[in-house]
């Protein structure tokens, strides 16, 4: 691994800017790492992250300053990350980004096995 400055991606439609404040940490990090599931190189590792929306494009039904959390989008280890608008779920008043970036996954796996299996 190595850290690499890149340049800040801009939103289109559908899409937003999160700048990260706690990103998640699972077992799929892991197999991207030691390369027991392949990804293309060089890539940004981190599938789930919450911050704050610094830019949004139009059509996402988010907004500048909405606090939000996602899972399943590659890139999550970095300052800011580009992400699909229908990905992000916003954090309730008393949910910190470390708390909201720590379950996400978790709470969406408890959500279907509990309503949908």
């Amino acid at each position: 691994m190595r850290l690499e400055e890149l340049p800040r991606p801009t939103p289109t439609d559908g899409q937003a800017l999160v700048k990260i404040e706690a990103a998640g940490v699972n077992f799929i990090d892991i197999y991207h790492r030691s390369g027991q599931y392949r990804m293309a190189t060089p890539f940004t590792l981190g599938q789930e992250a919450a911050g704050v929306v610094v830019a949004a494009g139009a059509g996402g039904g988010v907004r500048v300053g909405d606090r939000v959390a996602y899972a399943g989008v590659q890139g999550a280890y970095a300052d800011h990350a580009l992400v699909p608008s229908e990905r992000l779920v916003p954090l309730p008043a008393g949910v910190t980004t470390r708390a909201g970036a720590a379950v996400i996954l978790q709470g969406m796996t408890a959500q279907y096995l509990a309503t949908s299996t």
